[in-house]
């Protein structure tokens, strides 16, 4: 056995594994609570169901933390974990980010329960359309399955019926966007972490309900025309934007490093590709924004070096070949193939479909960036990592540009599916302009009043709209 692991268990590892199990009881039986009772212990037909769920949920999270604890403990879980292992900062325990990870999970459950408009369909893909003995045929119909598929198994495994299956899976992917985000905001901000820790936590819960400010004559919806950097009411966008950060973060740190003289490894560029290609399952949206900006700032890096970074960038053009190559099979899928072609293609058009969501498009425009806008004009001073701040935005005007002059034709040109690649560029501008907030917020710098006020704002917007999509589920 000695040979097979690095190390053997620990007596503190067996009492983590303790603790995980009481964790997955406590976890079943909150489900229990929030209205899962009785539709859980019909599908089931448990007499006594917060026992059962509690038992199988705990059993079935046990074998799983097990199996994982046990093949990381190997030589293959060790390079796997290598490759998987995003930020280095080490933080202490914190029992608020705790907190604020349960209040988010059953907030954003309770959200998903009333099925806000895209989900009913979603679900119904994910549990009657996902056949596992024909895969092949499955995958062609949905060709971003991430989602799907987690549904599809947290219906099989646990014997939890729609919606509920839905509202875990989406509430998850939540609560690993405001653990990322965090992540994020201490990983920047390392000389900061300790001091203001409790703060960032609840910078970082807050992010989860900004919205764009809401002028009900003015704009025909609450998002549709300005953006938003939250979206709650489509799943397979929600199940991207944890991978969107976590590419963005990787591109700017390896860029960062390459500049700095550090010597990069195999793994790293491996670690950029794995993400971005389960971005791309999880939702293409990304990528099509990223390509664009990865490609102009390798560019200006190129040019910039007078050639130097060349093999730095051929390294990650490389990595970047899987997840380039699977969103042009998405694509083929989309418009060529003979079961789930579209009636249309892809047209050139200016603000065809934009101005269909607005009045006026550059109004709607700063309505729905005023906060990193502010930020940038009255703390410019301030900027602490022009990389980051400035790799953001241009993933945001790729977005735009794409936005602006791309539109599907036929029938699905009303849904502006090149407004996705838009919202996930906003969500990653005002993340990346929070994270840079941070060092002259905490310094009370008399610069950041404005965005401070807006902030603070949109926050509030926020919760109004989360209160109106929970009582009107089909509202935007």
């Amino acid at each position: 056995m000695n040979n097979i692991l690095k190390k053997p268990l620990s007596k503190k590892t067996v009492v983590e594994q303790l603790i995980f199990l009481a964790a997955s009881l406590v976890l079943g039986y909150a489900f229990a609570l929030l209205r899962t009772f009785n539709a859980v212990t019909v599908f089931c037909d448990y007499d006594r169901f917060p026992a059962a769920f509690g038992v199988r949920m705990a059993l079935y999270t046990c074998c799983f933390y097990a199996a994982a604890t046990a093949i990381l403990r190997t030589k293959f879980g060790a390079e796997l974990k290598k490759i998987f292992k995003v930020f280095d900062t080490e933080i202490p325990f914190d029992p608020l980010h705790i907190i604020c990870c349960a209040v988010l999970f059953f907030i954003m459950y309770e959200l998903m329960l009333k099925e806000p408009y895209d989900y009913s369909f979603h679900a119904a893909t994910a549990l009657d359309d996902f056949d596992w003995r024909s895969l092949k045929i499955s995958l062609t119909k949905m060709s971003y399955p991430i989602w799907h598929i987690l549904v599809n198994l947290t219906n099989k495994m646990l014997f939890i019926p729609a919606p509920y299956c839905t509202g875990i899976v989406s509430a998850g992917f939540y609560t690993a966007e405001y653990c990322i985000i965090r992540k994020l905001m201490v990983s920047f901000n390392k000389e900061a972490t300790l001091k203001y820790i409790k703060y960032i936590d609840l910078l970082a819960f807050s992010f989860m309900f900004l919205q764009p400010f809401y002028i009900p004559w003015y704009s025909l919806f609450r998002h549709n025309g300005q953006g938003t950097p939250n979206i709650w009411h489509n799943p397979t966008i929600v199940s991207s934007y944890p991978f969107a950060l976590i590419c963005t973060y990787l591109f700017i740190r390896l860029v960062e490093k390459h500049e700095n003289g550090k010597k990069l490894q195999t793994s790293d560029f491996v670690r950029s590709g794995v993400y971005l290609l389960l971005s791309t399952a999880a939702k293409p949206s990304f990528i099509q924004i990223f390509i664009p900006a990865a490609g102009l700032m390798l560019t200006f890096m190129f040019i910039k070096s007078k050639g130097k970074n060349l093999a730095f960038a051929a390294r990650y053009i490389l990595s970047c070949v899987p997840a380039v190559l699977y969103c042009i099979i998405i694509f083929l899928n989309a418009f060529f193939s003979s079961s789930t072609a579209s009636d249309g293609g892809i047209a050139l058009g200016f603000f065809t479909v934009w101005r269909m969501n607005t009045q006026n498009i550059p109004i709607s425009f700063l309505i729905g960036c005023t906060f990193p806008l502010a930020y940038l004009l009255f703390s410019r001073k301030c900027i602490n990592n022009k990389l980051a701040l400035g790799f953001a935005w241009l993933s945001f005007g790729c977005g735009a540009y794409e936005y602006a002059i791309l539109y599907e034709q036929g029938s699905r040109m009303i849904d502006g599916n090149f407004g996705w690649g838009f919202l996930t560029g906003l969500t990653i501008v005002f993340c990346f302009t929070a994270v840079d907030w941070i060092k002259p917020l905490f310094g009370k710098d008399k610069s950041v009043t404005v965005p401070l006020i807006i902030y603070v704002l949109n926050v509030m917007f926020g919760i109004a709209y989360f209160a109106d999509l929970y009582n009107n589920p089909l509202r935007l």
